[in-house]
This record gives C-alpha cells, structure tokens and sequence, in this order.
C-alpha cells in the first residue's frame, strides 16, 4: 500500500508538470522496488525541461547533448558519432534536400526509435544557406525529423561540443557544389568541407517536442 501511494503521488506530480519532485519520488521506489513503471517514467524524466544547455540526456539508444531549448523544445546533439557516411552516395553536385545522408537519418537512422519515441521528435524546419565563404548554393529548405546541423548552428555550439576526434559532416554546402562543410576532429569549422562522396563521421540531431514527453 505504501508503494502504490508513492507511485501514484509521483504520477500525480508528473501530469502536474511537477517533474523535478516526481523523478525524485519514481528514483526512490525504483531502487528498492522496480515498482510498475517506475523505470518508464525516470526514461521520461530524463528529457525534462529542468536540464541545462550543455547537459547530456539519454534518448533511445544513444546519448545526446541538448544544445538548444525553449519552454517547448529542446534541440539534441548526438554526444558520438553514429556511423561515418558518405554525405552522397555519388561524387556529384548536390545538395542537403536532395543527399542520400539526409534519407539515411530520415530513414533508416529514424526508425530505429521506437513508436512513442518518434511522438517526441518534432519536424524541424533547416534553413539551407549559401555557404558564406565559397558562396555555394544551399538550396531549399527542408523539414526533417534527423538532421545534420549548419555552419551557423555549429558554430553557435560550445567547441568543447564540436569535438569528436574525427571530422564529421554538416549540412552546409562546401567550396564547391559537390562538397560539404564539416567539422575538424579538434571541433574548429571547416567551411571548404570534404568531397560528398568521403566518408566522414555523422552527429545527428533532432528537435524534441516536450509537450508529447507526459502522453
């Protein structure tokens, strides 16, 4: 009896929205009871707006920095690199809308999170810019619930974030039509890029919609 009343109070602060204090009430029945669950409920704790910018959080398989937040979302990184891909099977102009790494993560990439993970993945809206430097086509904009991010948006990433012991890909163009801005093992830009058709490491991203976290 004891047990089903601190389970269903850490319930109650859940849906109130209170969930600082219920991760603390479901933290505690879990680690001597394993009650219902409870261990459902910490996985769902751990996306909770009460983390910081810089934070890791775990979500589905993998761990991933939260680099970006507002009262509605919080915008993830993946703290590892995934795979090292081509950006584009083939050596050839291309763009992010049109890359076969963007069908990968929005793909395959995508459905290796379960069903109610995918509720909490938000469609998020990539600007594509010209890149700065080289002046190369970005091309449209795109909606995705995997991404890769922009020059401008890694730049806006502690560097300490950035660096991963390996260059890994952005979405931006390159120097050229058929390259594609990166990011250098030591976490600095690289606006000139790599050819589409090397492989170079892969750092999702994806937008989390908090709202669908208590559903």
């Amino acid at each position: 009896m004891m047990d089903e009343a601190t389970y269903q109070n850490a319930v109650y602060l859940f849906e109130q929205g209170k969930y600082e204090q219920s991760f603390y009430e479901f933290k505690d029945i879990n680690n001597y009871a394993n009650y219902k669950d409870t261990s459902s409920y910490l996985e769902k704790s751990e996306m909770i707006p009460y983390h910081a910018v810089g934070e890791t959080v775990k979500f589905g398989q993998y761990e991933w920095y939260i680099i970006a937040k507002t009262d509605e979302s919080y915008t993830l990184l993946c703290k590892d690199i995934v795979e090292n891909r081509a950006y584009n099977d083939k050596k050839t102009d291309i763009t992010w809308e049109k890359c076969t790494l963007r069908k990968w993560l929005n793909e395959d990439f995508y459905n290796g999170f379960t069903d109610d993970e995918k509720t909490m993945i938000a469609k998020t809206k990539c600007e594509n810019k010209h890149n700065s430097e080289y002046f190369t086509k970005g091309g449209n904009d795109t909606e995705d619930y995997i991404f890769l991010l922009s020059l401008d948006e890694a730049e806006a990433v502690d560097k300490s974030i950035r660096d991963a012991s390996t260059s890994w890909w952005l979405r931006s163009p390159g120097n050229d039509q058929d390259y594609a801005a990166s990011v250098n093992y030591d976490g600095s830009l690289d606006h000139y890029g790599g050819i589409v058709g090397r492989k170079y490491g892969v750092r999702p991203a994806l937008t989390i919609d908090l709202s669908k976290i208590s559903e």
